[in-house]
């Protein structure tokens, strides 16, 4: 085993195909901050491990590469002449760059320090050779870049998308490579002169999901590298498109959101990193303005009028369309439809002096606006009581405002330890004063425990939801918390390994995963008893008709604990989401396709069309059995399936039998 220090961590690993106990590992300090970004470290700790037993013992690289900082660090070998191997190196000024050996690491030499290979090295920082020419190498940084002459000089290569994240070649026909980066993943069968499409894959990254009361409504959500993205819940023809991006369209906004629109989807607001745009979707026309212009990029956030965070909140009212709110450290509200704007509220952050840094240290500084730390992350009024407004910030305070913003209360958590993000704040929609909050701590102290609480007494007091034992794991951290506006009790959570569900209010949580894929779950709403959901990878998914997890959490009420299981007539101790027989549904036009939504084993009463993608089925509860009653039901469906077999066996010889149902008599001269 390689092991440096606590903090210095393995970045790359490469084998060496001809001979599989020679090994090379990359070691570097990286940490990603709220407030920082910190990539590299003293030489003598990170840098390239070498080992020729199979990794038993390691010897640290030295000769020719830098000796003070080093960074962050790709590897390749060329399987085709595995003496030489090349690596991308992260280092100050010009010691940083593409590095090569000719003598498996004995040695290395700087071939190319250019800073277009080298740009913002905590994001990128690839380098790849192709398996059967050791002078051809490919380096991904926001392009794509090929080199044929050992890495002197690059030429760029179009492709799709940019922000390029690293390639893979087919060992035995390296013109057939796949290539992966913010768009998603594309296909070259020609050596990169040409490439397939990124629109034929459910890959997007989505910050946060928001929804209207069209038919079908909208889902609505700020798209990493990307523009805003709407698209219906539904398919709304019943023909398919000539190309899958017919299926959706832009909105206001940019990559990191937010987005939100009026109900009726005529209008949608959104932001990008401190501007705020106000869309028309009746014209097609947008206007950008800036509460404040600014330049947030690279600037110590105490030099900033108005701290923006990167994923501006932007929200309307609920009780009026024409009401915005936008969010930097204090709260901005517009009333009359974003043509003046009045702050009010004091800073609302934590705002700790010794975190207000310009991020990227100690080598490369990286500015992306992420980092511009305490902010306000979230923000909610509530739906029952106009002018009872919520606020997170990303440095932990949780605040409310019971007068419309004339004063506010800090009320955040005891127990909740300092610095989280409040990622997401949800207000009750069956009781005043009642709020829930999902926070994470990762970026803080690299805490991965679960924050969700909940107040019923406008933040007086809080109760944890989330204790690592109770059912969502304690290394899985909390995004995005929901309570179901039809059954008091039911509470939906989205972490970062997926989505959970609570049927007593947080006392107890199981996972409601089902299809869903193992991604971060970014954001939940509950629409029309439809649970829509937004992903860190994997795009948008609805859950069609979440009645079945609503009436077991009716039954709970009822029966204080006891259950029926739908796949069965026996009675079960503990509600399971898997009974119902729910899943998900995936929203991308290359998905498109009838989905049956339940569990093979439950009996369906309908299939939906292809065109609307939803389906019933038979979610009944029945009274917990005796065993004399369940032996009964039992016998019973049994001798139910020998009739219809019976019956079905009948019809295949007599066709005059087939619209008969069972037990009645064939008609005269009938065989």
């Amino acid at each position: 085993m390689l092991f440096v220090n606590n903090e210095t961590g393995g970045r790359a690993l490469a084998i060496n195909m001809s001979n599989p106990d020679e090994i090379y590992a990359g070691m570097y300090k990286g940490f990603r901050k709220g407030w920082d970004i910190i990539s590299g470290g003293p030489a003598s700790e990170g840098g390239i491990y070498k080992s020729t037993d199979g990794g038993e013992h390691w010897t640290h690289l030295a000769n020719g590469l830098p000796q003070n900082l080093i960074g962050k660090i790709d590897i390749d070998i060329a399987r085709s002449q595995p003496r030489t191997v090349y690596a991308m190196i992260e280092a100050p000024a010009r010691e940083g760059g593409l590095y090569r050996s000719d003598d498996s690491g004995a040695s290395w030499r700087n071939v190319n320090p250019a800073d277009i290979l080298r740009s913002r090295p905590f994001y990128f920082n690839y380098v790849d050779v192709n398996p059967k020419n050791a002078e051809e190498v490919w380096v991904n940084a926001l392009s794509l870049f090929k080199s044929t002459d050992g890495g002197r000089t690059f030429q760029t290569v179009q492709a799709p998308h940019g922000d390029m994240h690293g390639i893979w070649f087919n060992p035995d026909s390296p013109n057939i490579a796949i290539q992966c980066n913010d768009g998603g993943a594309t296909v070259t069968m020609d050596g990169g002169r040409s490439w397939s499409s990124i629109l034929n894959q459910p890959t997007a990254e989505i910050y946060m999901v928001s929804v209207d009361d069209q038919y079908p409504y909208r889902l609505y959500g700020p798209q990493q590298d990307n523009t805003t993205f709407v698209v219906s819940s539904v398919p709304p023809y019943s023909w398919g498109w000539d190309n899958p991006a017919q299926a959706w369209t832009q909105a206001s906004g940019c990559e990191t959101g937010g987005i939100w629109p009026r109900p009726d989807g005529t209008v949608i607001w959104g932001a990008c990193k401190g501007e705020v745009e106000r869309y028309s979707a009746l014209s097609g026309q947008s206007q950008g303005t800036w509460i404040y212009p600014q330049n947030r990029y690279g600037q110590d956030p105490n030099h900033i009028q108005y701290r923006f965070p990167r994923s501006t909140v932007i929200y309307l009212s609920p009780h009026n369309p024409g009401v915005i709110y936008q969010a930097s450290h204090v709260l901005h509200r517009s009333v009359d439809d974003g043509a003046t704007w009045q702050v009010i509220s004091p800073d609302l952050t934590a705002h700790e002096p010794d975190l207000q840094v310009v991020p990227g240290r100690p080598i490369t500084r990286d500015i992306t606006g992420e980092e511009v730390y305490s902010s306000i992350y979230s923000m909610v009024e509530s739906r029952l009581e106009p002018g009872v407004i919520w606020v997170g910030a990303n440095d932990g305070p949780v605040s409310v405002t019971r007068d419309n913003g004339r004063t506010w209360k800090r009320v955040t958590p005891k127990d909740l330890p300092a610095g989280g993000r409040v990622q997401n704040i949800e207000d009750s929609p069956r009781r005043k004063g009642s709020a829930y909050i999902a926070v994470y701590r990762y970026l803080r102290e690299h805490d991965l425990q679960p924050y969700i609480y909940t107040t019923t007494d406008y933040g007086e007091t809080w109760r944890r939801l989330t204790d690592g034992t109770n059912g969502i794991p304690n290394d899985f951290p909390t995004r995005v918390v929901r309570e179901d506006p039809d059954r008091a009790g039911l509470l939906y959570a989205g972490t970062e390994f997926g989505a959970f569900v609570s049927f007593d209010n947080g006392r107890h949580w199981q996972s409601l995963q089902q299809n869903l894929p193992a991604t971060p779950v970014t954001d939940i709403r509950v629409h029309r008893k439809d649970l829509v959901i937004s992903t860190m990878g994997r795009s948008f998914w609805i859950m069609d008709d979440v009645s079945p997890l609503q009436q077991l959490g009716a039954e709970q009420t009822r029966n204080a604990g006891s259950y029926c299981n739908l796949e069965t007539p026996f009675g079960i101790a503990t509600p399971r989401a898997d009974a119902a027989g729910v899943a998900y549904r995936n929203i991308h036009p290359s998905q498109r396709r009838s989905i049956m939504c339940c569990r093979r084993d439950l009996p369906v009463i309908s299939r939906s069309r292809s065109s609307t993608r939803r389906v019933w089925w038979s979610a009944r509860f029945v009274p917990l059995a005796t065993a004399e009653e369940s032996d009964r039901a039992v016998a019973a469906a049994a001798r139910r399936r020998r009739t219809r077999e019976k019956h079905r066996q009948r019809s295949r010889k007599n066709p005059s039998c087939r619209n008969r149902p069972a037990g009645v008599a064939a008609p005269s001269g009938g065989r």
